[in-house]
Parts: C-alpha cells; structure tokens; sequence
C-alpha cells in the first residue's frame, strides 16, 4: 500500500511541477520563482525517499533472518532478532517516515496553493502552515510514545521469555 501511495503522490508532483512550468510560459507576471520547482522535485524525493527506506528496512531484515538455521535453537535465535527488528522499527521507522511524510506533504500543499491561488497566497496563510505542522508535531510524538509503549508492554517481555529459553536449552 505505501509503494502505491508513493507511486501516486510522485505522479502528484510530477502533475504540479508541469503545471508550474507551463505557468512560466503562458503567465505574464513573472511571478514564478525558483522555489515553485524546488517544492515538487523535493515533495517527490520525500515520498520516494520513503518508499525506498521502507524497502531497504525489509530487504536488511530478510537478509539477517536468512542466516538462521531449522535447529531449536537457531529458531529461537531467528525469532528474537524478529523482535529486536521490530522493537527498533517501533520507534527509529516513524521517525524518518513521518519527517519524510512531512516534507512531501507540506511541498503538495504549498505546491497546491501556488499552483490554484494567488502569487503571494501560501505567505499570506502562515496560519494554516502554522497549524499543519502542529497537527504533524502532535501526530508525531504520539506515534513515537505509542511505539516505544507498544515495544516496552509487548515485545520486550516476549524477547525476554525466550531468551531465558534460548538459556535453559545452552544449561
């Protein structure tokens, strides 16, 4: 779901980029600035940039599980790298992703303003970027506290009890 996602927001700013640059040719008031084609190409790279870490998250864990044996010990071995994987991506993922969603989400929004409104409308609207990122900070904190909460009531307990099997079956 979130490769699809990504492959249509790029399509999004791919959209808003040749709107821009078909302003610069058919508007007059050479109001285009540098920035309107920096805001899609970076909102682009943000939203790749989080599919392709996502990508290399699952690729790197694959890997690391591939290195376990079918013996009891080697499954228990197996199993608790899985937990140590999802523990840090509970906390360490939603940081990046959410930054990164972040950007790509606030360059479609200025991106958006600027191609339907005014010249000078997205610094007129402070007050509504204001407010975005606000809601995003509070998003933000919340998804952080509920992975660490999440890692601490439900993984590190189960990592626990199997690595006092992992030591029964070494005793």
């Amino acid at each position: 779901m979130i490769y699809l996602t990504s492959a249509v927001l790029v399509v999004f700013m791919a959209v808003f980029f040749v709107m821009i640059f078909g302003m610069l040719f058919y508007n007059d008031d050479d109001v285009i600035t540098g920035w309107d084609f920096v805001m899609p190409i970076v909102g682009a790279a943000a939203v790749l940039f989080t599919s392709v870490h996502l990508y290399v998250t699952r690729r790197a864990q694959a890997q690391r599980e591939q290195r376990f044996g079918e013996s009891l010990r080697d499954q228990l071995g197996r199993r608790i790298a899985q937990l140590d994987d999802q523990a840090t991506r509970a906390v360490r993922v939603p940081c990046v992703q959410l930054i990164a969603i972040l950007v790509g989400g606030m360059a479609l929004f200025l991106a958006g303003i600027r191609v339907n409104l005014k010249p000078n409308e997205p610094f007129d609207r402070w007050g509504s970027v204001i407010r975005m990122i606000l809601v995003f900070a509070i998003f933000f904190v919340a998804a952080v506290w509920t992975g660490r909460r999440s890692v601490q009531r439900h993984l590190l307990p189960r990592k626990r009890r199997l690595e006092a099997l992992l030591k029964e079956l070494d005793g």
